[in-house]
């Protein structure tokens, strides 16, 4: 039997925690690259904030969402913090097309080895009022 690939094997750890009222969930995929040596690339942690300001305050910049950028080869962890009443989501092409969805005051986390150069958006793929607003930030890989 031959063993799945790297593009056959995109989910490897569905991690959920509680702690009190507020829990954590933490998705990670891809899995790492033949390309990507172990030790190769840092860890680089991103926050967006959620709330009805968009991403980071992005309605007030006409929808223009935070750009986040890092090398290849690097793990990337992506927290969104929803500061707002009602759900907002957090996906990148590529990456986590499936994405989270994080209720109200809750902080979620995707990570994952960017084992691709380029640029990839992310957005929210929950619909919500500001929804509009939460579809331009993005993440360039070099």
């Amino acid at each position: 039997m031959k063993a799945p690939s790297v593009h056959e094997t995109v989910i490897l750890t569905l991690i959920l925690a509680g702690s009190g009222v507020i829990g954590g969930l933490a998705l990670t995929v891809g899995t790492p690259d033949p390309s990507c040596p172990r030790g190769e690339g840092i860890a680089r942690t991103f926050t967006i904030i959620a709330d009805l300001d968009g991403y980071n305050g992005s309605k007030l910049r006409g929808g223009m969402g935070p750009s986040m950028t890092a090398s290849r080869c690097d793990t990337i962890t992506t927290r969104l913090v929803n500061r707002d009443f009602q759900a907002h989501g957090l996906a990148v092409t590529f990456y986590a097309v499936n994405g989270i969805e994080v209720i109200k005051d809750d902080t979620q986390r995707i990570t994952f080895q960017a084992v691709k150069a380029g640029v990839f958006r992310v957005y929210c793929n929950t619909q919500c009022s500001v929804h509009n607003f939460m579809q331009s930030a993005s993440l360039t890989i070099t």
